[in-house]
């Protein structure tokens, strides 16, 4: 889009503008900036578009994906009983949440969740990875 724009003496706004026939910028001028994308071997892309076209839209994202939270604290509860830990997860679950993602909670010291099953979980709900939260001096991954 930059090589159009310098081809065409315009900015690349301008260009942005041109080729989604926006009535802001003078037919004449859609037309001639056409033209030379079009001899320039421009096309337009379609990822690009509707990534944009979401941007611009603003709100919450549509869903994306699970995460997993996991609470790496000996005390089961801590996202709720600790006296700092639950106001990070929260902020973690208001982010994830305003970004279009969902968090599945799980504790790391879960006798019944070993690696491997872990594993497996987040395969079988297709979550590609996690936030580890709630490590303190007592906690520690080996």
């Amino acid at each position: 889009m930059n090589d159009v724009a310098r081809e065409a003496g315009v900015s690349k706004n301008t260009v942005s503008l041109a080729l989604r026939n926006d009535p802001q910028i003078p037919e004449k001028t859609r037309v001639r900036i056409s033209k030379i994308a079009s001899g320039m071997g421009y096309r337009r892309n379609p990822v690009v578009g509707e990534l944009m076209a979401r941007l611009h839209a603003g709100g919450t994202q549509r869903f994306r994906s699970t995460l997993a939270l996991i609470n790496a604290n000996q005390d089961r509860n801590a996202f709720s009983n600790h006296p700092t830990i639950p106001v990070f997860v929260k902020g973690c679950r208001m982010r994830a949440a305003e970004l279009g993602y969902h968090l599945n909670v799980f504790w790391m010291h879960d006798p019944t969740m070993h690696a491997a099953r872990l594993i497996q979980v987040f395969r079988a709900r297709g979550i590609p990875g996690g936030i580890i939260a709630g490590l303190l001096k007592e906690n520690r991954i080996a």
